[in-house]
């Protein structure tokens, strides 16, 4: 929520009105109102955001809006509620709006399946090229021509390339008109079905929005396995962009504008093979000043994603995870060897790699934390065997479940490790958690974020804007106070609670099989 819903939310909760937090505050009624409505912005003044929060403590009278409302702000039961309030007014609206993003983006990428490749409505169309040795094509429309031009006769080439895309200029050309953008992802997909791969340079001086918004929807190129992104780690002036479009065999699209203002910038298509040659070499200089963006892991190179999944791993940071329900870095080693019993060689792999993390754990919670959120599954849907396993999509080539049985000793091993290891921590959210998808971060380390939906895919990241931005959603998703001071005591006495109540529920369940019904 923004200020103005956080606002909204307290003075409905404790039935205040305009005027009465106007009198409190010595404000004008209708300022508070703008505020209320996001007209005006949030007050700069802290103290006044502080007696805000003394107000509504206040008024919250009554055991089931107090309730409410600590819910929403995560707040700790016993901790000064008008400081937690505070604190949750004050909470950067970029935070929210960052963490909304970030929402948004995962469930884009929860949600994806793949589908048949876009088609070229009428190729003979579409195909057409210049013959021209340099031809110029001005503003949005020309860059459009361009670049059709470029793809069509590389899709139009037998044999295949490394294509190297770099654009800085802004993306309206490509995005702003769907049926050239249909055209676009057709052409780009014809020239991938001709084996071309592409290495392209990402702007990551863009927003957040704009970056997770590129890599969203470049997630169908990513599944192929033939894009290979990078960005530049320094940050530039911005004011002078840039696009390059280069077949090295075949052409390079150039254009250059000043800030936003590509109306009436020049688009060069250049086929002559010298100045091909020239901005391949300008390419690849840029190039070897940047750093791999995302790494992109699916079925088919899993070893890889492990390999990559235990660099991570060995940096000495703090770390939080979301998984599909419990991490497979706490299971138990004997349900792991449960699971892999069948798989042969590939599972003890997979076994000596858990031992190994599991050691690496262990000697990160000398020094560092580790946080884990996680939300109780139902128990219709445990004893269904509704919950996913993580990584299992991974492990076994498709999705397994827990029984009750095995969730529980997956548990018990979370509350032999919340006893162990003081830096060790599990936040159990009351919302339902989304079981698609997968986010481990460790901080300013890098960042993995797992579809575990079929089909699987995984992205590896140690950029530090999206690293820092999957970061801080995890935190907020825990909260402040909670993560700051988080109870192993609370958590273990939960998780007791819960087993108990997994174990009367199988003990029920066994009574109704015995007796026939």
């Amino acid at each position: 929520m923004i200020f103005a819903e956080k606002l909204d939310f307290l003075m409905n909760m404790t039935k205040t009105t305009n005027s009465e937090l106007a009198h409190y505050l010595v404000l004008d009624t209708s300022y508070i109102s703008r505020l209320r409505t996001g007209k005006r912005l949030m007050p700069k003044n802290n103290e006044r955001i502080r007696r805000m929060a003394e107000y509504f403590v206040g008024r919250l009278t009554d055991g089931q809006s107090k309730k409410i409302v600590t819910d929403a702000i995560k707040a700790i039961p016993g901790d000064g509620l008008a400081s937690t309030i505070a604190l949750w007014l004050l909470r950067d609206d970029a935070e929210e709006k960052t963490d909304g993003q970030i929402e948004q983006f995962l469930g884009k990428l929860s949600g994806y399946s793949p589908k048949a490749p876009p088609s070229l409505d009428n190729p003979a169309d579409l195909f057409s090229v210049t013959d021209e040795v340099v031809s110029v094509h001005y503003g949005v429309e020309g860059k459009r021509r361009a670049v059709e031009f470029f793809l069509s006769e590389v899709a139009l080439r037998d044999k295949s390339q490394t294509l190297l895309l770099h654009s800085s200029e802004e993306m309206s050309w490509m995005t702003a008109d769907q049926k050239f953008t249909q055209k676009w992802a057709a052409l780009m997909f014809a020239v991938l079905s001709k084996g071309n791969r592409i290495k392209i340079i990402h702007d990551i001086d863009r927003g957040i929005d704009e970056m997770l918004d590129s890599i969203a929807s470049w997630m169908p190129v990513y599944m192929t396995g033939l894009i290979e992104p990078y960005f530049y780690p320094k940050r530039r002036d911005n004011i002078f962009k840039q696009t390059m479009f280069i077949a090295p065999e075949t052409s390079a699209v150039i254009s250059r504008s000043v800030s936003d203002e590509t109306a009436s910038a020049a688009n060069i298509l250049f086929r002559d093979k010298s100045a091909v040659a020239a901005y391949v070499a300008e390419y690849n200089e840029f190039l070897s000043m940047c750093r791999p963006l995302l790494k992109v892991f699916t079925t088919r190179n899993a070893g890889a994603f492990f390999d990559n999944l235990s660099e991570i791993e060995n940096e000495e940071a703090d770390a939080i995870a979301k998984t599909t329900s419990l991490s497979s870095l706490t299971m138990p080693a004997d349900l792991l060897t449960k699971i892999f019993e069948s798989s042969g060689d590939e599972g003890q792999k997979l076994l000596a790699f858990h031992t190994d993390r599991v050691s690496k754990l262990e000697k990160l919670l000398k020094t560092h934390r580790y946080t884990e959120i996680i939300s109780l599954p139902d128990i219709k849907k445990l004893t269904a065997g509704e919950v996913k396993i993580d990584m299992s999509v991974l492990m076994k080539g498709g999705i397994a479940a827990y029984t009750p049985r095995d969730y529980i000793a997956h548990i018990q091993n979370i509350i032999a490790l919340l006893k162990k290891h003081t830096n060790f921590h599990i936040y159990i959210t009351d919302k339902p958690l989304d079981d698609r998808y997968t986010v481990y971060c460790r901080e300013d380390s890098g960042t993995i974020v797992a579809k575990t939906s079929l089909p699987p895919v995984m992205l590896a990241s140690n950029e530090s804007k999206l690293s820092a931005a999957f970061w801080d959603f995890l935190k907020h998703t825990v909260g402040g106070k909670e993560y700051n001071r988080p109870c192993n005591e609370r958590t273990i006495e939960r998780l007791t609670e819960y087993v108990a109540e997994v174990e009367a529920a199988v003990e029920e369940n066994n009574h109704i099989t015995a007796a026939g019904f």
